[in-house]
């Protein structure tokens, strides 16, 4: 249910803002443009997620960016997501951080890489929990919307390339990110 109702925001948001396909510049006249200083090139934002009732899901991800050319971005990252599940009484906090890397070869289109070091909590066969630290290898692309001089909203479709018992991800991932 909730990727048919994510589907349908992006179909909508590609719907509504097809005008911004008319606004595509040529690549020749933006690597033309004057440097800019380093205060223009950094951007932050991140995405977050919550859902509440028996079953609790908070994320929160900030991220901090360095353009480096209009074409070429790279970054950081921190993540972390709460879970409590009321029926069977348990709950969890999972943690880390993150390094990506994004590419713009159109105004509307991205392409991203991440990867992405999370500590999960799990439990032994006897029931003992434990800590484990786990690697996410995400890449995918997808959609961005530009707004004003450094904002963007990014709709993006991802892949864990490193699935295992300790993943916190199921394939595919759909991520909305913000960014200013």
């Amino acid at each position: 249910m909730r990727i048919k109702i994510i589907f349908i925001l992006i179909v909508i948001s590609f719907c509504c803002n097809m005008g911004l396909f008319a606004q595509f510049e040529d690549f020749e006249e933006e690597n033309t443009e004057v440097k800019k200083p380093l205060n223009e090139k950094i951007f932050f934002g991140g995405d977050f997620g919550i859902q509440l009732g028996t079953y609790t899901f908070i994320n929160l991800s900030p991220q901090i960016g360095y353009n480096v050319t209009n074409f070429f971005a790279v970054g950081v990252g921190s993540n972390f997501m709460y879970f409590r599940d009321g029926f069977q009484k348990f709950q969890s906090a999972n943690y880390g951080g993150a390094v990506f890397t994004e590419l713009y070869p159109f105004n509307f289109l991205v392409l991203h890489a991440e990867t992405q070091l999370m500590n999960v909590a799990d439990f032994d066969n006897s029931g003992n929990p434990f800590r484990v630290w786990n690697l996410a290898l995400l890449a995918g692309g997808g959609y961005r919307q530009k707004f004003g001089e450094n904002g963007a909203v990014n709709y993006l479709i991802l892949w864990d390339f490193n699935q295992n018992e300790y993943s916190v991800y199921t394939n595919p991932i759909f991520r909305i990110c913000f960014y200013f």
